[in-house]
């Protein structure tokens, strides 16, 4: 039987070229590096399928600057998704 409390699924979503437009406290010396930001994307993506998390993989959310960081946790049924909201 399965854990109830296991991850079985990681949704991830690409990051957009307006990434660095996104929420932070750094101030930036020069632009960020958008290539490396989706090389180590596409790495951590591998690592949550090389631990046996199925993954989706949700296009890039240009306007949305912070929209990679998929953070919320979501409860998945066959009949229904309940997506949270916490804090």
């Amino acid at each position: 039987m399965m854990d109830p409390a296991a991850f079985t699924q990681a949704i991830l979503r690409e990051p957009a070229a307006d990434f660095a437009d996104g929420l932070t406290t750094v101030t930036w010396s020069s632009p960020p590096d958008f290539d490396g930001l989706q090389t180590q994307h596409r790495a951590y993506a591998r690592v949550l399928e090389t631990v046996g998390l199925r993954t989706t993989i949700l296009p890039a959310l240009a306007g949305h600057p912070d929209a990679y960081f998929v953070e919320d946790a979501a409860l998945i049924l066959p009949e229904l998704v309940v997506i949270t909201r916490p804090g």
